[in-house]
């Protein structure tokens, strides 16, 4: 019933829903008291909730409620509307700290009433005082009102009466919302009363309404731009007050632009010659939103985007002088709503200003806002103090900072003056109004570095004039202010250039005879056994390494095709087949290569799928020596062999996907975490065989032209060497490089650390030989380390004597949990990773094999091996309370295991794995001899430690809420299932410790076995923002748990508790004497913990539970001894919250949830090129002018908003992906809002819904490639007749995205819809836009894998019914049928066939056209949410066409892509929530990267030469000649040049006949289809 609302802007329509609330929230009221609510008769009544039910609004924290948290939103609205049925409650009645809980209020003794009138009467009408009648003209003292003798050219010799034009930008006190209003019509403040608006208002004159251009009036009556009456910005009389209500300082540089547009096109305005006084004023609703996105309204945004708005004013308006007046100081408006007897509508400003608001008094919240509200004004001074608008003499900024100190005015009995404001508290009255009319003339005429900085309005001030000696209006420049030192900025980029080049490249002066002297440039012939027909990305890796080492000998000899092909006796047979087959091919000399003379380098690899860990530890250790065993052999064989000759052995992982499929029938029973556990050991065990084999053989070296190297670190699979994140299948270009880079790296002689700056060290760098170390490593030119085994475990007692005497149980069993004695406990039991299963605990000190090994009878809190004196363990101190306790785990074995008992900790585990372990522990005790609901059990929970590592991979599924959210809900299962149970919730470790052992190269840690189980503690560097955000959420783990045991949850029953046990809250690593980490206290992998260490653990556990809450230890001491407590007599029990006289604290405050789809832009490069570009490869995103799209429904917007199938056909087309340009970027993620932060002036994008504002998208829903040719004669003829558009000269994107109803359909149409057609259909497409549209770049985005779409399942209608009449062909069949088989292929074909389309030169042929293929979507997968479910909100309610959630990360998508090179563009879809992933163009790379500009696409950072390179676009070292490269060049175009000359001067006669003749053609020339 809105059809205007899309031309408001957020900040109005909260501004309307707040008033029309309150206003119909009072009329209702006053209906009740007008009509005695309806009371005629005792058995009837009417009451009025006291406050309205808001949907979306949180009641108790004011901030908008996501649609996803629909049931939190709903238990809060029950709990108001309950609230407001009862007799209310006097505030007292709960604690401060409790107010914002979510409390259920019941009836009380004295209050045990449904409310009505009568029994509880509320307070009607609660107008406010008659406003005190202030006279709000002013007089005007000034007698000197002359302008200059003649129009000044210089901003600082500016009079008041020079000034011709006014204008302003702002929120609604600028527009003038409720200045009016009379007293209590809140309704009114709704009016935009713009002609009394303080700072541009024009209405009456100086006498009766004081504002700025009524002061000004009196200095020029001709000055124009002040806006009369009440209106909009978009009113004619609101003229040059753009001010919109609601406003934040986003919203100012396109109310900036807008001001500009406008004053150009007056007639009235000489836009070059009249001086102009600008006057802006924002922040105050930045203030009001900031707790609800403090990264869109951080300080640094918010003076950027004032920043942004200054630069475009400097740049576009000259003889301009801009008021920059500081935001106010807003917490003072706190008092209006904190004194009940001044009447303000106290729940209307909570809408309006939650953050300014509702924070408590003294609150955190409130000290950061504060915090902020000050940082808005001093940055605003670091901007204007940085002297960046005073580099021109006709335009300058001036901070006016009269708000920046504001008190409340107050009445004689020192209440606030409610006059000052308008009906609603909020806004400002005229009264305030002339005030600060007053106050910015007074700051304008003092000089700066003087100005008055808090406005006193409780006392009278006159207006301030110019004197003779200063008659000008004040700047920096006439005040003669010196600003303050700017920061410290870095240096500036003087060059383009890289520092890409590899110096040494010539080969030696004579060829090497010992194989410790040869040079990548001796290596004549290159090949590679190891390999098999699976071995597709090492086979690439091995291509990109071959045409490396090609350019440091162009003549190099590789079995490797023209066509990167490996050829097949290289891939067939085992490791010593291979070898032979090399042989005998390298001695057969086929490719002209001298066998006896010429070096050769063999890189042999050992792949680690060939194991499996499904058989036993003596299993497996057999199956390792047989594999060293046949290196052995296939190296013997090349040395008796072959001449001349350097053996690379290299560890290939194939990664789990391999893994999991090869040979390990048994690898669906493991979990993830165990199959990474298994993968790191097994390679780290063959590793250490391989170096053993090595160092007994030395290396094979009876010979000098024979050597045998290992690489030092084996090759991944899947895991990025740089950050040790897990690479998606989809990132193979970028795999494959930092794999070859690895392998590269790991053949030459390695290059000091130090030699590479610490900034530098994790950037994609091409290592080169260098002076000192010219060579390929061999053990005898660069020496290794071997056999780094630990030293000898320091031999430590692991038993315990237990001191207590006391260890009797109580006279009967008790009933409480708060009354439990240890030998009350009967039943022990554990969830957990492996430090409860117990990994490596009784593993020798160098045996890492074993670490996959799980001691369950020896795990601290659950094992029950031999006895306390010497196992400690939990359940081995309690055997002394009570020897019957069961529970315990015996001896080795998974959690499978019989013996394994109630030890349900699975290796690997993290916190989502929790709420699975308990439920199979519950369903075990129920199931064995245990009596369930008499016996009292203790059960111990310990996790986090893999969330932790995993964090920076998975920063949403291992987030804080979700780590809380899986333990609470385990722990609610447990409670609701489990009767007589303590549970033990302890404390996850503060796991940065755990670095030094990987830091410190004296202990011999296996640290890079660690970065692949532990990447996000272990690799990131000190002091990064990495590492501080890995503390930030450990110690957000540890504080939510206290949260969550603190809301009281758990202490509901009698019989249940969750007692938290912190005594690894601040765990520092033990040290030996010399202050050296003690390596003993840890299994030979250095992160599992060994026996030592679990003693350790048992005893502070033990100890833990016998300290009463409130004083357990949080710090235990590993390195200093402790005993054993006992309870005491008058303590005898486990302590509980309860017995331990424990009050609980009041939770923290949850965080803001997700309200829009927006992203946040950080671009700082977004100047246009210095003149159009005539070339599409030198096109900057702010070139672009037009934009445009082609395709199907998903273009179309069909269903993005939709909320049920009855508007599943709707067209949004305001939010598509890749055309839509609904609000802005803030809050509506497309690829055209995101180029308007480039160019405001873009044009073409679409709006709203269906037909009407479509724009130029041409897209039909359901439109299938054979209907692309039509779409592009529409969009032609639409933009020829478009008078806005440029149709020869304006740059134009087009975005094409097609195939996805064609596979829908398939099965109906397969021949008309063949991959062939697909690619001909898109052919001609392109062929129209090559032929008859200048100036264009097309984005044609490859074909997304539409069977991902079976995946999506939810329980409506709409996903059951209509997603099938969706996409026939594909939710249809079954998953392995043999028609989804097929549409696969067709799929992947259509994929390829686009890709052989534009791979040629057919669109190469103008320099104003490009086809570029965008892949983001090649690789498609269906982004799941926290539990592994996929995640619905990505789609619409069919569960097919896609959700504007998807529409926006399309959006980011194709728009990183687009600043991405050819052939190292990301291949798959990112879909994970971040406001922050819109990636920039940098200055060395500021174009759109076509195909032409990617192949010299510059570096994005260099390094010192000689040593460390960036890789580029292709990795090219440059090669030192004596002739420089640009001779040939040159010599080259001399020479066509001067035959172009003769040419031209033989046929010059005709030449000018044809070309007469071809003019008249063009002229003639008509576009046809």
């Amino acid at each position: 019933m809105c059809p205007c609302t899309h031309t408001y802007t957020d900040g109005e329509l909260k501004l309307q829903r707040a008033v029309l609330t309150h206003t119909l929230q009072e009329l209702l009221d006053e209906l009740m008291v007008q009509k005695h609510w309806y009371r005629d008769r005792d058995d009837f009544t009417v009451t009025l909730q006291a406050t309205p039910l808001i949907r979306g609004l949180s009641s108790q924290t004011g901030k908008p409620i996501g649609e996803f948290e629909a049931s939190k939103r709903t238990d809060e609205l029950m709990l108001q509307l309950w609230k407001n049925l009862l007799q209310p409650m006097d505030d007292q009645h709960i604690p401060d700290h409790k107010k914002n809980i979510l409390t259920l209020q019941c009836p009380t003794e004295d209050r045990p009433f449904l409310r009505t009138e009568f029994n509880t009467p509320s307070s009607h009408h609660r107008n406010a005082d008659h406003f005190i009648q202030t006279h709000t003209g002013t007089e005007l003292p000034c007698e000197d009102r002359s302008p200059s003798s003649s129009i000044p050219t210089s901003v600082h010799e500016l009079r008041p009466a020079d000034i011709k034009v006014v204008a302003a930008v702002g929120d609604s006190l600028t527009a003038g919302n409720g200045i009016g209003s009379s007293p209590n019509d809140i309704l009114d403040v709704l009016r935009q009363y713009r002609g009394l608006s303080w700072c541009i208002g024009g209405d009456g004159d100086l006498t009766t309404v004081t504002t700025l251009p009524n002061i000004l009036k009196h200095f020029n009556h001709n000055v124009k731009g002040y806006s009369l009456g009440v209106g909009n910005q978009d009113n004619p009389q609101a003229f040059l007050n753009q001010a919109v209500p609601g406003a934040t300082s986003p919203d100012i540089p396109s109310q900036v632009r807008t001001l500009v547009t406008k004053m150009k096109n007056d007639v009235n305005i000489n836009f070059e010659s009249d001086w102009k006084l600008i006057t802006i004023f924002i922040g105050g609703n930045d203030l009001c939103a900031y707790c609800e996105n403090n990264l869109l309204y951080s300080v640094e945004n918010y003076v950027g985007f004032l920043k942004e708005s200054l630069d475009y004013l400097q740049k576009e308006v000259p003889r301009a002088l801009v008021n920059l007046v500081e935001p106010l100081y807003i917490t003072p408006l706190r008092e209006m709503h904190m004194d009940a007897s001044l009447n303000c509508p106290t729940w209307l400003v909570n809408m309006l200003c939650p953050c300014v608001v509702m924070p408590e008094p003294n609150s955190e919240a409130l000290q950061i806002l504060e915090t902020v509200n000050r940082g808005y004004q001093r940055s605003l001074h670091e901007l204007i103090d940085s002297g960046r608008y005073d580099t021109q003499s006709d335009f300058t900024v001036v901070i006016q900072p009269f708000l920046r100190d504001i008190a409340l005015p107050r009445l004689p009995d020192g209440r606030p003056d409610r006059s000052y404001f308008s009906a609603d508290c909020f806004h400002l009255s005229q009264k305030s109004q002339t005030l600060m009319a007053r106050s910015l003339w007074n700051n304008m005429l003092e000089p700066v570095g003087s100005k008055t900085s808090s406005q006193d309005f409780n006392s009278a001030f006159d207006l301030k004039c110019s004197t003779n000696d200063s008659p000008f209006i004040r700047t920096s420049k006439n005040s003669d202010y010196t600003y303050s030192a700017p920061s410290s900025k870095t240096d500036p980029i003087t060059n383009r250039g890289s520092d890409f080049s590899c110096n040494i490249l010539a080969p030696s002066d004579s060829k090497p005879t010992s194989a410790d002297t040869v040079r990548p440039s001796d290596v004549a012939v290159l090949s590679y056994v190891g390999l098999n027909e699976e071995s597709t990305e090492l086979s690439t890796v091995l291509s990109k390494l071959t045409e490396l080492v090609t350019l440091f000998n162009p003549g190099l000899v590789t079995p490797i095709s023209e066509d990167k092909r490996i050829p097949q006796f290289l891939q067939h047979g085992t490791l010593v087949d291979q070898a032979n087959e090399l042989s005998l091919y390298l001695q057969s000399n086929k490719q002209g290569a001298d066998e006896n003379q010429d070096w050769k380098l063999v890189l042999l690899f050992v792949q680690l799928d060939r194991l499996c860990a499904c058989e036993q530890q003596e299993q497996i250790s057999s199956l390792l020596k047989q594999l060293v065993e046949e290196v052995d052999i296939a190296v013997q064989l090349l040395h008796s062999q072959l001449k001349k000759i350097i053996v690379s052995v290299a560890l290939w992982d194939g990664g789990l996907n391999t893994f999991q499929t090869k040979m390990c029938p048994c690898t669906h029973t493991y979990t993830d975490g165990e199959l990474k556990l298994q993968r790191a050991v097994l390679t780290h065990t063959l590793q250490e065989l391989l170096d053993e084999l090595m160092v007994q053989k030395h290396w094979y070296r009876d010979r000098d032209d024979f050597t045998v190297t290992l690489q030092a670190t084996p090759l991944i699979r899947g895991l990025s060497s740089q950050t040790g994140k897990p690479i998606g299948e989809f990132e193979a270009s970028k795999r494959t490089d930092e794999l070859m880079l690895q392998l590269w790296k790991n053949l030459l002689q390695p290059m000091d650390d130090q030699h590479i700056p610490d900034h530098k060290k994790n950037i994609l760098t091409l290592q080169c030989p260098t002076e000192d170390r010219p060579f390929l490593r061999t053990e005898f030119n660069t020496p290794s380390s071997h056999h780094r085994n630990a030293d000898h475990f320091i031999q430590t007692h692991t038993g315990t004597e237990l001191p207590c005497e006391d260890r009797s149980p109580s006279s009967s069993i008790p009933t409480s949990v708060h009354e439990l004695r240890p030998a009350d406990i009967k039943v022990v039991a554990a969830v957990g990773d492996s430090l409860t299963a117990g990994n490596g605990i009784g593993s020798s000190p160098n045996n890492v094999l074993d670490v996959l090994r799980q001691y369950r009878g020896l795990s601290w809190c659950i094992g029950g091996d031999g006895n306390l004196t010497t196992v400690t363990t939990l359940p081995n101190i309690l055997k002394h309370f009570n020897h019957n306790v069961t529970g315990y785990s015996l001896g080795v074995g998974d959690q499978n295991n019989p013996q394994a008992f109630l030890n349900q900790a699975v290796p690997g585990a993290k916190s989502r794995d929790i709420p699975s372990q308990v439920r199979t522990l519950v369903t075990k005790m129920k199931n064995d001899n245990i009596n369930f609901e008499s016996d009292w059990k203790l059960i111990t929970i310990f996790i986090g430690g893999n969330d932790l590592c995993a964090y920076c991979e998975n920063s949403l599924l291992y987030s804080v809420e979700n780590y809380v959210g899986f333990l609470k809900e385990s722990l609610d299962y447990l409670q609701k299932e489990v009767p007589r149970a303590l549970v033990n919730l302890v404390e996850p470790l503060y796991i940065t410790p755990l670095r030094e052992m990987h830091m410190d190269a004296s202990l011999n840690c296996p640290t890079w076995l660690l970065n692949i189980l532990c990447p996000c503690v272990v690799m990131p560097e000190p002091n990064s923002e990495a590492l501080q955000i890995l503390e930030t959420v450990n110690r957000g783990y540890q504080r939510s748990l206290h949260e969550l045991i603190e809301s009281g949850r758990y202490d509901t029953q009698s019989d249940f508790t969750v007692v938290i046990q912190p005594f690894l809250r601040d765990i520092a690593l033990p040290r030996l004497p010399d202050g050296r980490p003690d390596r003993s206290y840890f299994s030979p992998d250095c992160f599992h913990l060994s026996q030592k260490a679990q003693t350790v653990m048992a005893r502070s556990l033990w100890n833990n539970m016998l300290e009463p809450l409130g004083s357990k230890t949080s710090s235990q001491d590993f390195d200093s001894p402790f005993e054993l407590k006992c309870s005491t007599n008058d303590s005898p029990f486990i302590r509980t919250y309860k017995n331990s006289d424990y009050m609980y604290s009041a939770p923290s405050p949850k965080p803001d949830p997700i309200t829009n789809w927006g992203s946040d832009f950080s671009c700082n490069n977004l100047a246009p090129s210095e003149s159009q570009p005539t070339s599409v490869h030198m096109l900057r995103p702010s070139d672009i002018q037009v934009v445009a799209a082609l395709g199907d429904s998903l273009t179309a917007g069909t269903g993005a908003k939709s909320n049920s199938i009855l508007d599943l056909n709707t067209e949004y087309k305001g939010v598509s992906w890749s055309i839509g340009g609904d609000q802005a970027l803030e809050t509506v993620t497309t690829l055209p809002n995101i180029l308007k932060k480039f160019n405001p002036d873009l044009k073409g994008f679409s709006k709203g819904q269906g037909q009407l504002q479509k724009g130029f998208n041409m897209a039909v829903a359901g439109a299938k490639s054979l209907e692309l040719p039509a779409q592009v004669q529409a969009l032609i003829k639409a933009m020829k007749e478009n008078t806005e558009v440029n149709f020869e000269s304006d740059w134009k994107l087009v975005t094409i995205f097609i195939g996805t109803t064609d596979l829908c359909n398939y099965c109906y149409d397969q021949n008309n819809l063949s991959p062939k057609n697909f690619s001909n259909n898109l052919m001609l497409t392109l062929d129209m836009l090559y032929k008859e549209v200048p100036r264009v770049l097309v984005n044609l985005v490859d074909l997304m894998q539409v069977d991902v779409f079976k995946t999506v399942k939810k329980d409506t209608l709409g996903c059951s019914l209509q997603q099938r009449v969706s996409c026939h062909c594909v939710i249809n069949p079954a998953n392995n049928a043999p028609e989804i088989e097929e549409l696969k292929r067709i799929n992947r074909n259509y994929q390829t066939e686009i890709e052989y389309l534009i791979s040629g030169d057919r669109y190469d042929g103008k320099e104003d056209f490009a086809v570029v293929l965008q892949p983001f979507f090649h690789y498609s997968f269906i982004p799941q949410t926290g539990l592994g479910e996929v995640d619905t909100s990505f789609f619409s309610a069919d569960c097919f066409h896609l959700s504007e959630r998807a529409h926006a990360e399309m959006a980011i998508g194709l728009w990183n892509n687009m600043l991405e090179p050819v052939g190292r563009k990301q291949a798959y879809n990112n879909f994970t929530h971040d406001r922050a992933k819109i990636h920039c163009p940098s200055e060395a790379s500021p174009f759109i990267f076509t195909k032409a500009n990617s192949q010299a696409a510059p570096p994005k950072t260099t390094v010192d030469p000689g040593s460390i390179t960036t890789i580029s676009a292709t990795i090219l070292p440059k090669c030192s000649t004596p002739i420089p490269v640009w001779v040939p060049v040159v010599v080259g175009f001399v020479s066509l040049l001067a035959g172009i000359i003769i040419c031209w001067l033989i046929m010059s006669a005709v030449q000018r006949k044809k070309s007469k003749k071809s003019a008249k053609a063009a002229h003639n020339k008509e576009t046809g289809f």
